[in-house]
């Protein structure tokens, strides 16, 4: 007998085995046949965080262009959660502003207290050690005539010790004024400036904690409005749309689950699309 003899006499034993089982051996037989995705093609997966379902997929077979919308996640749980959050950024908006501006009056007040208060106090003490100076001089003056004079006998030893007293009123003005300038220079101003900065550091920090409360809003909107972009999921090149159940219009997936891969082919026209849609099926 020869081979084809021996080929065509195993089928038909097959055959008639199969159908000896009956229908239900011959389901279970191709049911053991796994359908297997393709090893080619680019691989597109799920990367919306939350779960969601497949509101438009492209048929199997179906030639796409790079670019192209070929899955359409459902988004409007996202959506929702996007007006929540612009709505939350605008409320953390609000004490993010009134710190700004405690931390700006606050920077006011050192500046204030320096040119409004500190600079006159100075100028003042300064304009009294400058009079106190010309006094003493005056004063020191008036006691060396006031000696003079009293040598030569033309005045009374009594204006000599007038005129010393002169002199100490003069250099007790002098070193009253001198040490109010340097009480305020060295301990008032410090000690004020010092205790402004304090505050101006305490509404800096606020300010910082309130404008990271802020930036986390907005890094919040900005990955929604990610998520909900990532929701048109596109061919990342030419080919045919290729997919397995359960996806499926209708169907839930989860992140990181493949929704489709695009296999390399030439020609878009609807006769091969019809075709080798029903190969990929």
């Amino acid at each position: 007998m020869s081979s084809v003899s021996h080929r065509r006499v195993g089928r038909l034993a097959w055959v008639v085995v199969l159908a000896g089982l009956g229908p239900a051996a011959a389901v279970s037989s191709q049911s053991q046949v796994p359908a297997q995705e393709p090893a080619e093609g680019e691989g597109v997966y799920n990367v919306v965080d939350t779960p969601t379902t497949i509101q438009s997929l492209k048929r199997v077979g179906t030639y796409v262009k790079k670019g192209e919308i070929v899955c359409e996640l459902e988004s409007f749980p996202l959506r929702a959660r996007l007006e929540s959050q612009e709505a939350a950024l605008k409320t953390a908006e609000g004490p993010y502003q009134n710190a700004r501006n405690a931390r700006e009056v606050a920077e006011l007040a050192v500046t204030q207290y320096v040119e409004a208060v500190y600079k006159p106090q100075m100028q003042k003490l300064e304009a009294q050690i400058s009079l106190a100076e010309s006094a003493l001089k005056g004063a020191e003056h008036s006691l060396a005539l006031a000696k003079r004079l009293v040598e030569k006998g033309l005045r009374p030893k009594g204006d000599v010790q007038t005129a010393e007293l002169g002199v100490q009123r003069a250099k007790l003005t002098l070193e009253s004024a001198q040490g109010k300038k340097s009480t305020l220079e060295k301990y008032t101003k410090a000690r004020k400036v010092k205790e402004l900065q304090s505050a101006v550091e305490r509404a800096r920090a606020q300010e910082l904690a309130r404008q990271a409360a802020v930036g986390n809003e907005q890094a919040a909107i900005e990955q929604l409005k990610k998520q909900i972009e990532s929701c048109k999921v596109l061919a990342p090149a030419d080919g045919r749309v290729h997919h397995l159940k359960p996806i499926e219009e209708g169907a839930e997936v989860r992140k990181g689950q493949l929704l489709f891969r695009v296999v390399p082919g030439a020609g878009s026209g609807a006769g091969e699309e019809a075709r080798s849609g029903s190969r990929l099926r």
